[in-house]
């Protein structure tokens, strides 16, 4: 529930009042893998893991229809809150895509009767791990800004949009709060998909390039006054040659301005 809730604010800080009346509802009940009879009709139920660590496709084996839930993606920009690991999600794909289906149910986007999707999806998330070589935190905020793209874009396709539809979503985003350097790390996830887009899938332009955020102000760095310096410099307890390291260390930095990678990379020699 603590995840579901935590999902769900970060769905309302995305779409505002259309989360309104939202309840996170946890399962009362608990599945299987191995074959359902429901209605006449055999289910096939896949435990999967690349999406969310616990994931859910159902293939109708009798009209071949394969619900895929959010291990397929099609022509909407993907999500990665949970995930275990990219090559898991396409160890999933590779599962799914193995069946005898005849039709894919995607979790986002229209239904396909090719292995369009697929081949879409796996596409992009190899260049994702592989070109991008993305750390967990980064991936993080990834999903964050594509699904702010999703939420924007609304019904037309990722790759339908145009350079007038970005500059739009860039001063919806401004109006909504977002700064000037947020703006600027979600359009560079935009660029990079629609740059695989163009690269992979025929996108004929990049809609993003070119489009800049809003400036940030620039604001004046924040200094110490000298009674409060000396107040941190008095405030330790410590003795001996380590606490008279750190507070020579902390003096040269007040008063010399140098940065701390620079403080951090002296040499002091034995006859200084």
């Amino acid at each position: 529930r603590e995840q579901g809730n935590a999902m769900a604010e970060n769905m309302y800080r995305l779409v505002g009042d259309w989360m309104r009346g939202t309840e996170v509802v946890l399962p009362t009940e608990s599945v299987t893998t191995g074959t359902l009879e429901v209605g006449g009709r055999t289910l096939r139920l896949l435990a999967l893991r690349g999406h969310t660590g616990a994931d859910l496709a159902i293939l109708d084996e009798r009209t071949g229809v394969l619900f895929a839930g959010d291990i397929l993606f099609y022509q909407r920009a993907l999500t990665t809150p949970n995930s275990p690991g990219l090559d898991v999600w396409l160890e999933d794909l590779d599962t799914l895509e193995a069946l005898p289906w005849k039709r894919l149910v995607a979790g986002h986007g229209p239904v396909a009767d090719d292995a369009a999707p697929f081949v879409q999806m796996r596409d992009y998330l190899g260049w994702l791990a592989s070109q991008r070589r993305a750390a967990p935190l980064t991936l993080e905020n990834y999903r964050r800004d594509l699904l702010a793209l999703q939420r924007l874009a609304g019904a037309t396709a990722v790759d339908a949009l145009a350079a007038h539809d970005i500059r739009r979503f860039v001063a919806r985003l401004h109006g909504e709060g977002l700064g000037g350097r947020s703006i600027a790390r979600r359009l560079s996830a935009w660029r990079g998909l629609f740059a695989w887009l163009v690269r992979h899938r025929g996108m004929a332009l990049n809609p993003a390039l070119g489009i800049r955020p809003p400036r940030s102000p620039r604001r004046l760095p924040k200094a110490l006054s000298p009674d409060q310096t000396q107040g941190l410099l008095d405030g330790g307890d410590g003795e001996g040659v380590l606490h008279l390291r750190d507070r020579a260390m902390f003096e040269l930095l007040y008063s010399s301005g140098l940065r701390l990678a620079e403080l951090a990379a002296l040499d002091v020699g034995g006859d200084v």
